[in-house]
């Protein structure tokens, strides 16, 4: 097989594969002798000198697809997503699916357009809000603490991702 005369040639061999799977970072070979027989085939029939680096180099883009990978290269995986065949789908079956989604985008732009209205409604009835006091005028110091405090709950209640409509209508059975 080897002598120990190869042992200098053998190491120098080494050391190129090891520069190269460097080179090749982050992607990487596996360490299969499959791999070093075909790069030193092909740098044999290239007449690639298979203790550099380089020509390792040059051997395993040409051989990109036929090796074993650790860690696949970028471009291995560009030329296999490339390499797949392309579906199309019927055209029933894509104008079902632009109408369920334009169904969905207009429902969604409702609720949101409905909340907004639930919002300002409840502005207006906390702002209205205005209690009497015993002599029949306004009594302004409740009337701060309380729109102050229904204020901090719709915020609340907004933040937790309450209807807001049904906080609306909760505000104004309490008017």
């Amino acid at each position: 097989m080897f002598t120990d005369s190869d042992a200098p040639m053998l190491q120098a061999v080494n050391d190129a594969f090891q520069k190269l799977n460097k080179m090749l970072s982050p992607a990487r070979l596996k360490d299969v002798r499959r791999n070093i027989v075909r790069l030193s085939l092909y740098c044999e029939e290239h007449r690639l000198n298979l203790m550099s680096p380089q020509d390792l180099l040059t051997a395993t883009k040409a051989l990109l697809t036929q090796l074993d990978w650790a860690v696949e290269p970028a471009a291995l995986r560009a030329h296999k997503e490339m390499g797949k065949i392309a579906t199309i789908k019927s055209p029933l079956q894509s104008e079902n699916e632009f109408a369920q989604k334009k169904a969905a985008g207009e429902k969604a732009d409702a609720y949101a357009k409905q909340q907004t209205e639930a919002q300002k409604q409840i502005a207006l009835l906390i702002e209205n809000f205005t209690p009497i006091n015993k002599r029949g005028g306004i009594d302004y110091a409740l009337k701060e603490r309380v729109q102050k405090s229904l204020r901090e709950q719709a915020a609340k209640h907004k933040a937790n991702g309450v209807d807001m409509q049904k906080v609306a209508n909760a505000t104004a059975k309490n008017s």
